[in-house]
């Protein structure tokens, strides 16, 4: 795992190309590294409302200067480098500013509980949302398989006094759906949620469009650049009127609802361009924080900002478990990977993020490393953290859920 520096972009160009030495090496005879659960924490104790830092990315097996873990007083314990630190141990740099908005350990960032896609009743997704409100998540999204249907279940526990900020699906289909029909769930959902509703949408993979369905998988783009022109307007409260190559969408629906925002799936380029112009921002799945920091955040934000529309959203689902058994909770991941290493785009981010399976992108062991990966999501630029807890047995599943607790309740 890398350490992080949070430094000036004058103090890490002064002796370039030579080693590396922060202000504090000559001062205090080591420089200040931190953790990615405590880069957050650092930037507002320290360099609170800067504008010209960098987050220096650092592989601890490249150093050459000693590197120890040692107690900062009360701060906890954090990494400390005995000397300048070789250029080639940085693996990344980047821009970095504290948002304004610390919050503890949620990082500046939403924390959502996924529901996943196996949810069996209308029963166990209430039990699921009482939950996620009850331990303090900012919201609380259901998956589309084949199992409940999220829209129609979030519809049906729909209560005024949730204190849930937010509820969605992530993600419904599109193919074997119409954006009339579709809207009209949607809207239905969103009177009963009084405007807390949020819709996560993509447009499906091959293997289920042509197999199941039965349906052509020929210009997905296409059909999903079409899809979303008949579906924002009805969305919206406004009719729609789409005479497209391959859907015909005409009509306006009557239901009291606020406008319902609408995150698209997506991984490819293409398909994030299309959510940067058209939509609130993008909802990703087995994507880690390499490619995110690298290819997801900023193809969407250059699409937004081309477009004239407020940054997006980025919503990073993340499968996570804590547990000492790390043998047995790896196994299960494969169990859940497998499915997606025979999806183009799935592999294609795996590749991005130089993992070697599906498995690698699970959050699994101790508390603290877990809540260090969060952090990684955060720092690449996700603006929502979608968390599901993938266990394989209900002591390591009570455990993942009493860290989340904790976590949460430190704000």
């Amino acid at each position: 795992m890398s350490i992080l520096h949070l430094t000036t972009r004058e103090d890490w160009q002064r002796d370039d190309p030579g080693p590396y030495t922060a202000p504090s090496l000559a001062a205090e005879g080591f420089i200040h590294c931190s953790l990615p659960a405590q880069v957050v924490h650092t930037a507002h104790r320290n360099y609170r409302d800067r504008d010209d830092l960098v987050l220096l990315h650092i592989d601890p097996s490249r150093l050459t200067a000693r590197l120890a873990y040692e107690d900062t007083s009360g701060h906890g314990v954090f990494p400390h480098v005995y000397g300048p630190i070789d250029r080639g141990a940085v693996t990344d740099i980047e821009p970095y500013r504290p948002t304004g908005k610390h919050d503890g350990r949620r990082f500046g960032v939403g924390w959502g509980l996924a529901g996943g896609v196996a949810i069996a009743s209308i029963a166990e997704a209430r039990d699921v949302a009482r939950w996620a409100g009850e331990v303090g998540f900012d919201s609380l999204w259901i998956s589309q398989s084949n199992a409940v249907d999220p829209v129609v279940a979030l519809a049906a526990i729909a209560t005024d006094d949730s204190p849930l900020r937010e509820v969605g699906t992530s993600v419904v289909p599109l193919y074997g759906r119409h954006p009339l029909a579709l809207a009209q769930a949607v809207r239905t959902a969103q009177s009963a949620w009084g405007g807390r509703f949020t819709l996560g949408v993509g447009a499906s993979h091959r293997g289920p469009v042509e197999g199941s369905l039965g349906l052509s998988w020929d210009r997905p783009l296409g059909f999903t650049t079409e899809f979303l022109a008949g579906l924002m307007p009805l969305l919206e409260g406004r009719p729609a009127d789409v005479d497209g190559e391959q859907l015909t969408v005409h009509g306006e629906l009557a239901i009291d609802a606020a406008s319902t925002p609408v995150l698209l799936a997506g991984l490819g380029p293409r398909m994030l361009d299309l959510a940067g112009r058209v939509a609130a921002g993008t909802t990703v799945g087995q994507c880690g924080p390499r490619t995110l920091r690298n290819h997801v955040v900023p193809r969407i934000r250059e699409a937004a900002e081309a477009a004239g529309r407020p940054a997006p959203r980025v919503v990073a689902l993340i499968r996570i478990c804590v547990t000492e058994d790390v043998d047995t909770a790896k196994a299960q991941a494969r169990e859940v990977g497998a499915f997606y290493s025979a999806l183009p785009s799935y592999a294609a981010a795996l590749a991005k993020e130089a993992l070697n399976e599906p498995a690698d992108l699970h959050l699994i062991g101790s508390a603290d490393r877990v809540l260090d990966g969060l952090a990684a999501y955060a720092l690449a630029g996700a603006t929502d953290l979608r968390i599901e807890v993938v266990a394989p047995d209900p002591d390591s599943r009570e455990a993942t859920r009493e860290a989340l607790a904790g976590w949460l309740a430190t704000v």
